[in-house]
């Protein structure tokens, strides 16, 4: 994987969607694993076209990827588009949240990982390997790395607005505009 990157928004309700939007460089896999933890499947794209992940033996699941084609400029990469959400206990105005990635079967060479709080809450980081991106960061959104494309951002923005409003509907049509 040469680019992964992830907006994760949580809801006061402890609802959370990750949206993981991945440039891959295949040359052998038929599949990418996915271990989404306590996530659940909401939309998987590959270049723009919607795929049926296969369940593993693992508990993981399986993402159908095309092999890469080899150019004049390289390998081509894959655009892999997942959406995953999971129901959490709802948040408390003081403690600790435990949060980690969704992670692939596959080396990821760059990362970018954008985390949306409910209004009003703050959070540090404690622990792990990530580093701050200071510039992109304010207190209701961090961000670890960098990159993006403003409209597919704009859209996710209200992507994420809609969902935290638990207008799914909504939400879902947004991330199809992605």
């Amino acid at each position: 994987i040469y680019q992964a990157n992830y907006v994760q928004v949580e809801a006061l309700t402890g609802r959370s969607m990750v949206r993981c939007s991945l440039d891959v460089r295949n040359d052998s896999l038929q599949y990418l694993p996915v271990n989404a933890k306590d996530y659940r499947l909401w939309m998987a794209r590959v270049n723009g076209e919607g795929v049926s992940p296969i369940a593993l033996s693992d508990g993981s699941f399986g993402v159908p990827l095309e092999r890469s084609v080899e150019t004049l400029e390289g390998m081509t990469t894959l655009d892999v588009d997942l959406v995953l959400v999971a129901d959490r206990a709802p948040w408390e105005r003081k403690g600790q949240r435990e949060m980690a990635l969704v992670s692939f079967g596959a080396p990821v060479a760059n990362l970018r990982w954008e985390i949306r709080l409910p209004p009003g809450f703050e959070a540090e980081r404690t622990g792990g390997s990530a580093r701050e991106d200071s510039g992109e960061s304010t207190g209701e959104t961090i961000v670890y790395a960098s990159t993006s494309s403003e409209a597919a951002r704009e859209s996710w923005n209200r992507a994420l607005q809609a969902y935290q409003e638990n207008d799914f509907a909504a939400a879902q049509q947004y991330v199809d505009e992605t």
